[in-house]
């Protein structure tokens, strides 16, 4: 645990580039110690601490207020929790530092070649105290959202989960994180019952340490404060 903490906190000390795959797929650059820029399809989101600005497809950066309260024709119906989900982004490396008090105590495995890079790999599991819960919010969520429909049981016996952690051998730096968590459902037919696998997983890669940019316009990063 200690292990991967210290390499979250390398990883943190300079700037890099990620992509975060869940349930949108996000990409972005960080720079310490409170830059962040992310995109999600069309939408475009630049922070320094606590001021933000999203970029939509028009092209015109606002708030995030004030792409929420717009009126458009012929809106995206993901626009929205777009702009909600740029609104409330976190650095990758942070929502790593916050799932690592939530894991079982890991072990190491072999090293492994991860986009090209020799790493140390770490396995954990989700204590189930979290586990439950964070899977039983996510699945509320796809049911409202319509993803799927309302399961006739949930199999809790079931639930799996698999963190896995590759820092690049050489630097410490974190390279890529795979989280999966996941548990059967089930729905009943005609006279049977269907299980099926519910999965909710997140993946993060990290690259361009100490090198990334973050290719913003002049106008925004004086608009925020930033030096590039």
């Amino acid at each position: 645990m200690e292990a991967v903490r210290t390499a979250i906190e390398r990883t943190a000390a300079e700037r890099y580039s990620y992509r975060v795959r869940g349930k949108f797929d996000r990409t972005g650059e960080f720079k310490p110690t409170a830059v962040l820029t992310a995109t999600i399809a069309s939408f475009r989101s630049a922070r320094n601490g606590g001021v933000i600005f999203v970029k939509g497809p028009e092209g015109l950066w606002k708030t995030p207020d004030e792409r929420l309260g717009e009126q458009v024709q012929n809106p995206d119906k993901e626009a929205v929790e777009i702009v909600q989900t740029l609104r409330d982004a976190e650095p990758p490396h942070q929502m790593l530092l916050e799932i690592l008090p939530k894991l079982e105590k890991g072990r190491t495995a072999d090293d492994k070649k991860m986009d090209g890079i020799q790493c140390k790999a770490y396995y954990f599991r989700v204590e189930e105290a979290t586990l439950r819960p964070s899977i039983e919010r996510q699945l509320q969520k796809a049911i409202d959202g319509g993803a799927i429909p309302k399961p006739d049981t949930i199999q809790w016996s079931t639930l799996k989960s698999s963190v896995r952690i590759y820092v690049d051998r050489s630097d410490g730096t974190l390279v890529h994180v795979y989280d999966e968590r996941s548990v059967k459902i089930a729905y009943k037919g005609s006279g049977t019952e269907e299980s099926r696998l519910y999965r909710n997983d997140m993946e993060y890669t990290f690259s361009g340490h100490a090198q990334a940019k973050l290719q913003l316009p002049k106008e925004i990063l004086e608009r925020l404060g930033i030096e590039e």
